[in-house]
């Protein structure tokens, strides 16, 4: 990463140039929890879960033929790959600090933080366990 003066900056923040600033002081491989690609992942995220909250319920109560079909087996399969990109992408997204309302771009910190949060959840959420048990049982 190129050295940048702290005059620099403040010059930069003086033009007016967030853009710039972050082009400077960005981490490698993180993801602005407000940029146009987050958005429109959470967006995709979002459907998901609403197909997911129908089709769920419908498949264990009543079990129709056509959720077995091939057509639907790998839309459920690219959906929990999409929710398993999910949960990697969480690791690489900067956070808000509660206290100073500050983003935070460490990585460490925003994984120790993930970690201790939704992190569980989005895992057992996540995990097939319909397809561990269907292979597993035969």
């Amino acid at each position: 990463m190129a050295e940048v003066s702290q005059q620099q900056l403040t010059a930069a923040g003086a033009l007016g140039s967030q853009n710039l600033i972050d082009r400077y002081t960005r981490k490698k491989y993180i993801i602005r929890m407000n940029s146009v690609f987050k958005i429109r992942w959470d967006m995709v995220i979002l459907v998901i879960s609403v197909w997911n909250s129908f089709s769920i319920p419908i498949d264990i109560a009543f079990g129709p033929e056509i959720f077995e079909e091939t057509p639907n087996v790998v839309v459920n399969h690219l959906i929990d790959i999409y929710f398993a990109l999910d949960i990697i992408l969480h690791f690489r997204t900067t956070i808000i600090n509660e206290a100073t309302g500050e983003e935070i771009k460490e990585p460490k910190l925003i994984a120790l933080t993930y970690l201790k949060g939704r992190f569980i959840i989005d895992l057992l959420a996540t995990v097939p366990f319909d397809t561990i048990f269907y292979g597993l049982l035969g």
